[in-house]
């Protein structure tokens, strides 16, 4: 049964009534659906956006997307080679290239753009060489997406400007905990790991995470360079690297092992038809271990659709890191997500074009953060995500 959703972007003084479109208050919610520690409400409305895009994994696979190596850890080059507009989302994993990447920014590529330059943060420690026989100079898929909001939060350029070093600590501690939950034994036979001394590396040219990715490329040594991906390595990751087959410190490849898909798949499972059904589904918010993680909302209900099952492993994966053997949770009521969500619009305002298609507006309150993309070629929002902060 729906029920009115009073969703965080409430009607608060002028600027929120610009953000609120009659779409966002006709929102409702269906739900929870829950399986183990994790749970999903359905957010439900009208379609704002009017027309289809392609996902950055449906362009990549269908190789109408090139996504560029640059050599800049922090910033990668983007081209649409097809006739659609391709979305891409703040939080997508591309593999390949030099290392695996996480893309900083929410943005839409008009059919047959340039190559643009896209804010990207490492998620993976370790490599600045080919890995296999994946291309060094391209990423070839985009079927992950980072999890958890304080990665969520590190890896977008929007906020803070993004923070590499709390990304690269962010996967470390996802990992750990992957180990804990879904290898234990392997996990409780492994040593207390000793970072490694750290050795001046040669240095590579990067852009600095808080870069205007609009500005020409700085050929600059900094914190995000190849060589401090080398000598940053933790101790988390050094003990991952033989419980999940090599992954080390590459989160993509974490997401691949088959302990990590086997218990993520416990949850997908269960949850990946709640969507099937509903028409006018066109978001969701993710409860886990009762409290909210995040709330994703967009123009569609085809683009929520597409990206549905990514988002959805997103959440899982996040469930069985932050799982507690002995700890038994129930469902956030919709009044606690409610409660939740509430206030998002109340905060420390900023916008920013991020090319000439996209301007993200980001709404920084005190306990959570609100990112607002809207492609200036459509009506309404495109995407809407709320972030808590902890």
């Amino acid at each position: 049964m729906l029920t009115r959703l009073l969703i965080a972007i409430a009607c608060c003084g002028l600027f929120a009534s610009r953000l609120l479109g009659a779409e966002q208050q006709q929102q409702k919610m269906s739900g929870p659906y829950t399986q183990d520690n994790l749970t999903i409400y359905l957010v439900h409305g009208p379609g704002a956006v009017h027309g289809d895009y392609l996902t950055l994994e449906e362009a990549l696979a269908a190789k109408k997307v090139i996504v560029h190596e640059t050599g800049n850890v922090n910033e990668l080059a983007i081209e649409n080679q097809s006739d659609m507009p391709v979305y891409v989302q703040s939080g997508d994993i591309v593999k390949g290239g030099r290392q695996d990447r996480t893309i900083g920014v929410d943005i839409v590529l008009a059919p047959h753009s340039q190559k643009i330059p896209i804010a990207s943060f490492c998620v993976e420690h370790g490599r600045w060489t080919q890995r296999g026989s994946e291309p060094a100079t391209q990423f070839e898929s985009a079927s992950g997406i980072v999890a958890g909001p304080k990665m969520k939060l590190a890896a977008n350029a929007n906020y803070k400007g993004g923070e590499q070093q709390k990304v690269w600590d962010e996967v470390a501690q996802s990992q750990r905990k992957l180990a804990m939950n879904v290898a234990r034994p392997a996990a409780e036979a492994v040593p207390p790991a000793v970072a490694p001394a750290a050795t001046p590396p040669p240095a590579q040219p990067a852009t600095p995470p808080n870069a205007d990715i609009n500005a020409p490329a700085q050929q600059v040594a900094s914190a995000g360079s190849a060589g401090s991906a080398r000598s940053a390595v933790s101790a988390g990751n050094t003990s991952v690297d033989g419980l999940f087959g090599g992954s080390g410190g590459s989160f993509q490849l974490t997401l691949e092992n088959k302990d990590v898909t086997a218990a993520v798949d416990k949850y997908v499972e269960k949850l990946k038809s709640v969507a099937d059904d509903k028409d006018d589904a066109i978001g969701y918010v993710a409860v886990v271990n009762g409290k909210v993680s995040c709330s994703d909302v967009y123009g569609s209900t085809e683009m929520f659709k597409k990206l549905w099952p990514r988002l959805l492993r997103s959440a899982a994966t996040e469930a069985a890191a932050e799982k507690k053997a002995d700890a038994k949770f129930e469902p956030l009521s919709e009044q606690g997500v409610h409660n939740a969500l509430l206030g998002a619009e109340d905060g420390k305002v900023s916008e920013k074009d991020v090319n000439e298609r996209t301007k993200c507006t980001t709404i920084e309150s005190a306990n959570k953060v609100l990112f607002i993309t809207r492609d200036q070629k459509a009506e309404g929002v495109l995407h809407r995500s709320i972030l808590p902060k902890e």
